[in-house]
């Protein structure tokens, strides 16, 4: 007979034998070292490499593979650059007595050249994929004119990577202290943490019947009104012809009627033969000269640019909003006849052809800009077209979206644009944080931190990021 002691010992010990390890990809690269050593030489001599001054350390080691690569017993120097290798390479790249494993230290080489190549940190010249990314910006020497919307945003002073990430450093350990602290005391405003998740109380709907009868009374006060009239009433006060000027001559149409009939033929899909027939102002032949000589994308923006500010001047529209926020979200438009081919591609909305477009709104319920984008597009990536290519004179602070808006660039550039995003986050409870200082600080918000924030990693990018931005671009 064996002690039971003994017999759950035994059984700890071969569930760890039996527990697979986490497998070591790099260790198994070791066997294949043959294969890149016929492949990186030819590559390295092959391509000039060129990159950002954070990755000097890898170019030398570039150079460093070049002079050895026709000595195979050579060994690694010492002072060959380390400052480039990742964590998860260094117990292969230096060995038990601190020398460096040659295999693996050219292998770490080749992976990094391949990871900042896709990064764009390291660029070959003349390459059309791997070129410079200043190749895709306008030349500094000849800036050229910023849209009005980039225009007015803030240009901030100039600060050192020491001075931006002090002061950061001091705001985000704060605010994750001070909400650590009204967490643990449960005086959060309809936040409460269990389990290490973040609980949020759904706001409760305002039930208000005195203004659900105000709004039916305000609804029943207002005129029935033709479309046709109202438009030409709205083009009375802002001179809304006036903005859709002749390609060649830039004259306003002629005839208002005949184009503001034009704009209600293509804004409602009638088209211009079946508005030829209901509309007896003018006939398709004048309809389609109206189209192809007066109504342009630039002239559409131009148009709604004035509208939006007239709207925002009524007394009436402050009610709803102070004017410098705007949310965006994108609506589903399926397709036929002519337009289908533009969206064969439709795999969130089912079989039928469709695309989305993305509407930017102001608080004062202006949509100043739209965005026609496939139907199984992101829609984070558009989120900042709207604010900084529109016409308008809005000056806009404040962004909002819901869930398809939200990614980590946008909040960077927004940031970094002087803007506040206040998006809707979906799942909140599979992001994580991110600190400079140990997870153990922060008390009962430490399920909630990931990784600590390298510092080193963002002073070296620093004037990289300043110069890309939308404000550091007109310095």
């Amino acid at each position: 007979m064996q002690p039971w002691e003994e017999l759950a010992l035994s059984a700890r010990q071969l569930r760890q034998l039996l527990r697979p390890a986490p497998p070591d990809v790099i260790a198994d690269l070791g066997p294949e070292h043959a294969v890149f050593r016929q492949v990186g030489p030819r590559l390295l001599a092959t391509f000039t490499f060129e990159g950002a001054p954070f990755v000097q350390p890898l170019l030398t080691a570039l150079d460093l593979l070049r002079e050895i690569s026709a000595h195979p017993r050579r060994v690694i120097p010492a002072t060959a650059p380390m400052t480039f290798v990742p964590r998860r390479w260094r117990r292969h790249v230096v060995d038990d007595s601190k020398a460096l494993n040659r295999r693996f230290y050219e292998l770490c080489v080749l992976f990094e050249l391949r990871d900042r190549l896709r990064a764009g940190d390291i660029w070959v010249q003349g390459s059309r994929l791997y070129r410079s990314l200043d190749e895709y910006l306008a030349p500094v020497s000849v800036p050229a004119p910023l849209p009005p919307a980039i225009a007015r945003l803030p240009v901030p002073p100039y600060v050192t990577a020491e001075s931006y990430l002090a002061e950061r450093m001091e705001l985000l350990d704060r605010r994750l202290r001070d909400t650590a602290r009204l967490l643990e005391a449960g005086s959060a405003d309809g936040v409460t943490l269990e389990g290490g998740k973040l609980k949020l109380r759904r706001p409760g709907a305002d039930e208000m019947p005195e203004a659900d009868r105000l709004t039916d009374r305000l609804h029943r006060m207002v005129l029935q009104i033709r479309i046709t009239d109202l438009l030409e009433e709205v083009d009375g006060w802002t001179d809304l012809a006036g903005h859709f000027g002749h390609v060649q001559t830039g004259r306003p149409p002629s005839d208002r009627r005949a184009f503001l009939a034009t704009l209600i033929g293509e804004a409602n899909n009638l088209g211009l033969t079946r508005m030829a027939q209901v509309c007896p102002v003018a006939t398709r032949r004048q309809f389609l000269w109206i189209a192809t000589w007066h109504t342009r994308e630039e002239t559409y923006r131009t148009g709604l640019a004035r509208l939006v500010e007239a709207q925002h001047r009524e007394p009436l529209a402050r009610w709803f909003g102070v004017g410098t926020g705007a949310t965006s979200d994108g609506q589903h438009f399926h397709l036929g006849g002519p337009g289908e081919a533009a969206g064969e591609v439709n795999a969130h909305y089912g079989r039928d052809h469709a695309i989305k477009l993305y509407t930017h709104i102001s608080d004062r319920y202006a949509p100043f800009h739209v965005t026609v984008i496939a139907a199984t597009a992101g829609e984070a990536g558009h989120v900042l077209d709207g604010l900084l290519h529109h016409d308008s004179a809005l000056d806009l602070r404040v962004h909002r979206t819901d869930a398809a808006g939200v990614s980590d660039h946008v909040f960077a550039l927004m940031h970094l644009l002087g803007l506040r995003f206040l998006p809707r986050i979906p799942n909140l409870n599979d992001r994580r944080l991110y600190a400079f200082e140990p997870r153990s600080r922060y008390g009962v918000l430490s399920p909630l931190l990931s990784e600590r924030l390298d510092r080193g990693l963002i002073e070296s990018h620093r004037d990289e990021v300043h110069a890309g931005d939308g404000r550091g671009a007109r310095r």
